[in-house]
């Protein structure tokens, strides 16, 4: 179903007598659940709610990510988190926000020049001297442990979220965002200085020309 359909048919259910029971399965067939899915959480075998008459499906969910009334990108909300099809589904999902830095593809086409010197790529099938940009999650930045290899950064901003704390820092003038369990946090103040370490491995890398991710 496009965005067209969706709202076509939220629309039509708006306008039917309310029923409490038949609301949760005419809802999600409303948003092109198919009715295998439906038979299967009416029957009680994929259905994880402990509310009455509630509907909660934890397995076989799938997203679909959409941009002007069309589908960018289908898959489970896992999918869509660690293989972002272009930098747009990557923004979507996710919070915070994914960092996104400019960085050009080196010589080799195997490796980036980026803001924080040349890391190795996850063989992006591109060309040398492409523009590029990187995408970094904040939970995949971290602390440097003592006599790592690390990045030096200045802590700009503290964002307390209960058992998680959101750090903004500038790092080699780029502004940066990390996820760190709050008793990591508790002694950092707004102008402290510290090291981060961002793994090669788990950054995502797209065509800066068309946004598209490298693969």
């Amino acid at each position: 179903m496009n965005a067209v359909e969706i709202e076509e048919a939220i629309s039509k259910l708006a306008g039917e007598p309310f029923d409490g029971q038949a609301f949760p399965w005419a809802f999600l067939e409303a948003f092109g659940n198919k009715a295998t899915t439906i038979n299967r959480l009416r029957s009680g075998s994929s259905n994880a709610s402990d509310v009455e008459g509630g509907v909660l499906q934890r397995n076989n969910i799938h997203v679909a990510v959409m941009r002007d009334g069309a589908v960018v990108q289908r898959g489970t909300p896992d999918e869509l988190y660690e293989s972002p099809a272009d930098i747009y589904v990557a923004g979507k999902i996710g919070s915070p926000h994914m960092n996104i830095l400019k960085a050009v593809v080196g010589s080799d086409a195997k490796s980036l020049e980026t803001p924080f010197g040349v890391m190795a790529a996850k063989g992006p099938a591109a060309s040398a001297g492409e523009a590029a940009l990187i995408g970094i999650r904040p939970s995949d930045i971290r602390l440097a442990a003592l006599g790592e290899t690390a990045i030096p950064s200045r802590i700009h901003l503290l964002e307390p979220l209960g058992d998680v704390t959101i750090v903004s820092v500038e790092a080699k003038n780029e502004m940066l965002r990390m996820v760190l369990p709050e008793a990591s946090a508790t002694t950092m103040k707004p102008g402290d200085y510290t090291s981060i370490v961002i793994d090669p491995a788990k950054i995502h890398i797209f065509r800066a020309a068309s946004g598209q991710a490298m693969t």
